[in-house]
């Protein structure tokens, strides 16, 4: 075969010769075997082919199907269509995977996952995997070396990964070293981390976690891990044992990218709807926070703090509860912030760190997303709204505030507390609503009202605009009216921050 050639062969069995340095060669054939002399490059159209390549020799090959093992060494091998499983035996190759769903086993090698690719499968040992882009990828085997950003990664053995802004998921009973800075980390029983970085988030439980360096902004959450030099939801730092530290978080879609079946069973990891624990008072204390221990900025805006301040209110109606700001820097019970949470790559776009003693709540850090990361602006309703997603900035700061009362993630329907945050939840339900005033109906004391009364309540709470002269079709004076009832006059008299 010379330069350019094409070959078509319709016979299992072949074997197809090259010559030296022929460039740009086409072989259709299945079953085949070719042998591919030093300088060869060319595509392989076919499957269950075997291609052997001089080591050293500087070809490159593309495959366009898959079932195919390359035999080769210090040569260069592209996976160029999308949904192809192929096998190079031998080690220093450089495997492009350059379409998504691909899946690769090899040794020793060298991969790199273009940009775009996604929910590819390298399998192997002693590989150098490298994500030129914002990737979802899953890596089986061990002793390999992970490099990329912003990328959403799953580890099937025992791994070292250079990685920053990136989800890191975890198999259990892997030994994984994490290089990177604000990685959220999700691990399992068994699991034994080293991470040097800072704004690491890990979740994980009887695991064994050690942070290499500064822990200036990480975070365990779980229960009955083990390690060093790291920090809890609930303030302490270097404590061996969290104990305390637990978390929630709101998904959404961005663009296109819905959050994977994993991500949501994970969010909604109880079948209750409550987080097994809730606040032991009446009075709850909040404050916007401070930046820093994973609050990447503070919430200044003044109509951002508007927003946020409506959440609290509307849980205030709802609960009977009394929530109490106070100044920033404060010993609160609750702080709200922004926080880096990559919701391009992780799709997730709040996320609530609580302490628990016993059955009762003792801190509550929530973060939502950064605007850096997901711009906010005002939607087609006049509402802030995040960019790429159908999530406003209030509905985020509800169903995070609903995770610091103790409320998990369900999956019903027009729940605020519904795992998923999109068009069809930015208001509460009536499940949410019957659910808080269950939590909480030992410290009211009070006729909280019906729940239609409430959400009817909350709901024109939820879309008030004071520059629109109606409420979603009730106006001003009837939402006050609304309001003459006593028990939500009182509720929603001590929401109000000082």
């Amino acid at each position: 075969m010379g330069t350019g050639a094409q070959v078509d062969l319709t016979s299992s069995g072949d074997t197809i010769n090259t010559v030296a340095n022929a460039t740009n060669e086409t072989i259709t054939v299945s079953g085949g075997t070719i042998n591919g002399a030093a300088d060869f490059t060319g595509y392989l159209v076919g499957s269950n082919d075997t291609l052997n390549l001089d080591s050293n020799s500087g070809s490159s090959f593309a495959l366009f199907n898959g079932g195919n093992t390359v035999n080769s060494s210090y040569n260069t091998v592209n996976l160029a269509e999308p949904g192809i499983t192929d096998t190079v035996s031998g080690t220093y190759n450089t495997v492009d995977l350059q379409q998504s769903s691909d899946g690769v086993s090899l040794n020793g090698d060298y991969v790199d996952i273009n940009s775009g690719a996604k929910n590819d499968v390298v399998a192997g040992v002693y590989d150098t995997i490298h994500d030129l882009g914002t990737g979802t990828f899953t890596v089986d085997g061990a002793l390999n070396v992970v490099t990329g950003s912003d990328d959403q990664v799953t580890i099937n053995g025992s791994d070292t990964l250079d990685l920053s802004h990136c989800t890191i998921d975890v198999s259990g009973n892997d030994h994984v070293t994490i290089n990177g800075s604000d990685d959220n980390i999700i691990g399992s029983a068994g699991d034994n981390f080293t991470i040097t970085g800072t704004g690491d988030d890990v979740q994980a439980s009887d695991a064994s976690i050690t942070f290499d360096g500064s822990n200036s902004g990480d975070y365990v959450s779980g229960s009955g891990d083990t390690g060093s030099n790291w920090d809890d939801p609930s303030g302490g730092t270097g404590d061996p044992d969290p104990g305390s530290g637990y978390y929630g978080y709101g998904l959404t879609t961005w663009g296109s990218q819905k959050p994977s079946a994993a991500q949501i069973a994970k969010a909604e990891q109880s079948d209750s709807v409550y987080e097994n624990a809730a606040w032991a008072d009446k009075t709850i204390t909040w404050s916007f926070a401070n930046s820093g221990e994973g609050i990447s900025k503070s919430i200044t805006d003044s109509e951002q703090q508007a927003e946020v301040k409506q959440a609290f209110q509307a849980w205030a109606v709802a609960s009977g509860l009394n929530f109490e700001e106070v100044a920033t820097g404060s010993q609160a019970d609750i702080e709200i912030g922004f926080g880096g949470l990559n919701t391009a790559s992780t799709n997730e776009i709040g996320l609530t760190r609580y302490g628990k003693s016993g059955g009762n709540l003792a801190s509550a850090v929530v973060e939502l997303e950064d605007p850096s990361q997901a711009p906010l602006a005002k939607n087609g309703n006049g509402r802030l709204a995040y960019a790429e997603t159908n999530a406003t900035f209030e509905q985020v700061a509800m169903h995070e505030i609903g995770h610091a009362l103790g409320l998990a993630d369900t999956d019903v329907a027009g729940s605020i507390m519904n795992a998923v945050l999109g068009s069809a939840n930015q208001a509460m339900g009536a499940s949410d609503l019957a659910n808080v005033q269950h939590l909480y109906a030992g410290i009211t004391n009070e006729d909280v009202s019906t729940v239609a009364q409430v959400q009817q309540l909350v709901q024109a709470m939820n879309t008030f605009d004071a520059g629109v002269a109606g409420v979603d079709g009730y106006s001003l004076a009837q939402a006050e009216s609304l309001l003459q009832n006593g028990a939500l006059l009182s509720s929603y008299g001590h929401a109000h921050a000082a």
